[in-house]
């Protein structure tokens, strides 16, 4: 890709959004300037807010990717809290040593992302003479159902289309077919139902996660590169609606969450310095402590935090 450089230096990438951190090679292209000389730097301030394009969110409960755990923690108290007291006896507790596969499992996924219901294919030290990660899958899981090529391919399993990702974002099939195998360092292909793909996935879903760290190439001949962060990882924390949810109300009968309300989209229109929130509490909660915290138009930081009720 080429980029014009104004008199400060400065240049955009529109639309160019990525999470933790990434490498960034380069060339100039000019008989006076050094590529070993330059530092790139990231302007903090979205250009979409700053252009008045980005428009705040409406007081909702986000997508849950974290249901499926959350329910799973629940059911555990509300059998620990009912139980008798015993005492055990002598526990033995024995291990296995991880294999390749799992060692990059553990380092590269998170969250519903963590679960062992999945076929694990470790792509840095195994060899992958295919083309793209759906024809490397080909004929290698059980049910997934992968035919034709190209733009022609179609993916099912169970009669349901699987969800995509790479590192942990939803991307569609074209944008899953564009990644290089060369910089894939893991695929997971997660058996059906996938929790943490939107509408539950029914047919299940396919990461894939790109090489970082000591996994990725060393360089690129050629190009100088520069390791540049992006944003943080968003975090989710599930929100059941008892009005309107009867599942919420049979699995947290014992509602036992520490997080009552999360909402890391919370944008103000300029003028206004309310917002009203409304949320369900938890069971044993009597006093709740706010804490907000985000950013100016100038990128400075606000905090602020407050407990209230009894």
């Amino acid at each position: 890709m080429l980029l014009d450089v104004d008199a400060d230096g400065r240049f955009e990438l529109p639309g160019f959004i990525f999470f933790d951190t990434a490498t960034m090679y380069f060339q100039i292209n000019s008989a006076k300037a050094n590529s070993k000389n330059v530092s790139l730097k990231l302007d903090r301030i979205w250009p979409a807010y700053r252009s008045g394009l980005w428009k705040p969110i409406p007081n909702s409960v986000l997508p849950d990717t974290s249901f499926s755990y959350m329910a799973a923690r629940l059911n555990e108290q509300r059998f620990l809290y009912k139980r008798d007291k015993n005492t055990l006896e002598e526990v033995i507790i024995r291990g296995k040593k991880k294999t390749p596969a799992e060692v990059l499992d553990e380092k590269y996924t998170s969250g519903l992302f963590k679960s062992d219901d999945a076929y694990l294919f470790d792509l840095v030290n195994e060899p992958f003479p295919s083309s793209d990660v759906l024809q490397y899958l080909l004929g290698r899981v059980a049910g997934l159902q992968i035919n034709g090529f190209g733009n022609d391919v179609s993916v099912s399993w169970r009669g349901s289309t699987p969800a995509f990702f790479v590192d942990e974002m939803s991307v569609d099939l074209e944008q899953l077919q564009r990644i290089s195998m060369n910089d894939v360092a893991l695929v997971k292909v997660f058996r059906p139902p996938f929790f943490g793909a939107f509408g539950g996935g029914p047919g299940g879903a396919i990461a894939v996660y790109t090489r970082k760290g000591v996994d990725a190439e060393a360089n690129i001949p050629g190009l100088e590169k520069l390791d540049i962060e992006g944003y943080n990882v968003i975090k989710t924390f599930y929100s059941p609606n008892y009005r309107t949810d009867s599942t919420a109300i049979q699995n947290f009968n014992i509602d036992i969450r520490p997080t009552l309300l999360w909402l890391p989209y919370l944008l103000l229109p300029e003028g206004e310095e309310k917002f009203r929130i409304r949320f369900f509490n938890n069971d044993h909660s009597k006093k709740f402590r706010i804490t907000v915290t985000g950013t100016d138009k100038e990128g400075k930081l606000i905090h602020f935090q407050k407990d209230v009720g009894e």
